[in-house]
């Protein structure tokens, strides 16, 4: 009866003894590691101090110099991750699985927030004029530029043809061909005032007028 006695307490002591060792009745579990990397959508350089979120909740935890990061979380299971810093849009990536055993390296590409201004209100000033003698390129010689031209003679013919882009053209002939393009393509002004030939005649015998 003793012996059957110390048996029954032995039995019954084992499973106290195991609940002291252990009061909760579980293991202690690792926690689950969540690490990435933070950049620069536009310039893909790392970016420092990014608050990190899990679950759209904030930690503690931030991006160092190189951009990366390691949060600890107690559960597994899917999680979203995100990121927050001031200057960039918030970023939350699509929820993936972690595990003990196996936990996705995350990469977060952060963009860069386009500053916004309020309208802006354009007016005419008096200083801005329109030429209309050409929308591609337009030439003005005043009176005083045809007298003191070197070499021109107060020669109109002459003077165009000493322009940048004006082609040079036989000594038989008077029309003006600028770049390349056709002589009816030029339009002259005087005093405002469109003048469709500057010649009475654009070839040989030809006489200038103004």
């Amino acid at each position: 009866m003793y012996r059957l006695l110390s048996f029954l307490l032995a039995v019954v002591a084992m499973p106290l003894m195991s609940q002291v060792s252990n009061p909760q009745g579980s293991s202690t579990k690792p926690p689950v590691k969540v690490s990435g990397k933070v950049i620069n959508q536009t310039t893909r350089m790392p970016l420092k101090g990014v608050a990190i979120l899990v679950d759209r909740n904030a930690t503690q935890v931030v991006t160092n110099e190189e951009g990366e990061f390691t949060v600890l979380i107690a559960d597994p299971g899917f999680h979203t991750v995100g990121a927050e810093l001031e200057a960039f849009e918030a970023v939350n990536i699509a929820e993936q699985l972690y595990t003990y055993d196996k936990s996705p390296f995350v990469t977060i590409e952060m963009e860069p927030q386009v500053q916004g201004m309020d309208a802006v209100t354009i007016k005419k000033s008096s200083l801005q004029r329109r030429v209309a003698e050409s929308p591609v390129s337009a030439q003005q010689l005043s009176i005083r530029e045809i007298e003191r031209n070197p070499g021109g003679s107060r020669d109109i013919s002459k003077i165009i043809q000493s322009l940048p882009g004006v082609i040079s053209i036989p000594g038989f002939r008077n029309d003006v061909v600028i770049r390349g393009g056709s002589p009816s393509e030029n339009k002259f002004y005087l005093d405002g005032v469109e003048i469709p030939i500057i010649n009475h005649f654009q070839t040989q015998g030809s006489t200038m007028w103004v």
